[in-house]
């Protein structure tokens, strides 16, 4: 038994064990907060309207993309430069999450629209595999909620984040605006090689600004230099791509197919024709290249221009001699050096 309470005292209130907790259930609906707005953001990128007339969704969320990730630091360095005891004001708090589900919700439009046409223009070599791999990863980054908050606390992180997905957007929207491929990735290199040092200026202190302009510069600078070496070779000519494509030992020019298509031909095959239907966005006009090796040595390079239409793919071949045996290989190339497809067979 407990003790009585002393003679004159009101025992001691005993709280209710059965009584709710508000702030628990609070909690729990935080913790399912990022599973529900995942479902929602999954859903979105299936369902997404993609046709050509809405790539200048991904032009402007490009742009509002660098003043929302600059809004996201600028707040969030206001927040952490304050005492410890001094609590950050709602309306900051709630700027600085206004901002940061901005800059999420722009990656994700940008990254999920354009991701399907890189995986459709893609061909069976490693640099495009690992393209894909490294899109796909900030795609997937952008969808969980904690994550992304939590790697974009830290500018040298958000930066290079953003500026993937501002390159990659701009790459493959602007073909689909009439822009060739080398204007396209000029301007995408352009753009995010400025966003760089503009955000990294605008988002630092007073003093620290000449320091950032040159660090910004200098990261910003790895964007052309890298084109200019030939990385864009390992990244998909989007939204071109090759629903149609084989080496065969003819074409029907009438009805413009491939004849006697195949992988080993016999020796004493007179020629070997690169047969390919391209598919490019109505408006645009591209060179491609039909680039003939025969164990790896080269062949011949032939140039062909392709149009988009509304009726479907463009139809283009090239043949070379196929009087010596050995391994040919026929690689439809851009001009900015991107390979659209590779096809090869054996003269034995």
């Amino acid at each position: 038994m407990s003790p009585a309470p002393p003679e004159g005292e009101a025992p001691a209130p005993v709280p209710p064990t059965n009584a709710p907790a508000p702030a628990g259930r609070l909690v729990r609906l935080r913790r399912l907060l990022p599973y529900a707005t995942l479902a929602w953001a999954v859903t979105s990128a299936l369902i997404m309207n993609r046709k050509p007339e809405r790539a200048w969704l991904v032009a402007v969320a490009v742009g509002l993309g660098w003043l929302f990730l600059a809004g996201t630091i600028v707040l969030g360095r206001r927040a952490a430069g304050r005492e410890p005891s001094e609590a950050a004001t709602r309306a900051q708090r709630l700027a600085q999450f206004t901002a940061t589900a901005a800059t999420q919700s722009l990656m994700q439009l940008t990254l999920f629209f354009v991701l399907p046409f890189y995986w459709l223009s893609s061909a069976p070599v490693l640099g495009h595999r690992v393209f894909l791999g490294l899109v796909a990863f900030v795609a997937a980054l952008t969808l969980w909620d904690p994550l992304f908050v939590r790697v974009f606390k830290y500018p040298f992180a958000a930066l290079p984040l953003k500026a993937i997905t501002s390159f990659v957007g701009l790459f493959a929207a602007l073909p689909f605006l009439g822009l060739s491929h080398r204007a396209s990735l000029w301007v995408a290199a352009g753009v995010t090689a400025a966003g760089v040092p503009l955000v990294a200026v605008a988002t630092s202190a007073l003093e620290n600004r000449r320091r950032a302009l040159w660090a910004g510069l200098l990261a910003a600078g790895l964007v052309p230099a890298a084109v200019g070496l030939g990385a864009v070779e390992w990244i998909p000519p989007a939204p071109l791509r090759l629903p149609e494509a084989g080496i065969g030992t003819g074409i029907d020019r009438d009805v413009r197919v491939l004849v006697g298509p195949g992988t080993s031909f016999p020796l004493g095959t007179e020629r070997l024709h690169c047969f390919t239907a391209i598919y490019a966005p109505f408006g645009l006009r591209e060179q491609v290249f039909h680039v003939w090796t025969r164990d790896d040595a080269p062949v011949y390079r032939a140039k062909l221009d392709v149009s988009g239409n509304r009726k479907g793919a463009w139809r283009t071949w090239s043949n070379v001699s196929a009087q010596k045996p050995g391994h040919y290989r026929c690689d439809v190339v851009t001009s900015t050096g991107q390979i659209l497809g590779r096809l090869e067979a054996e003269v034995r």
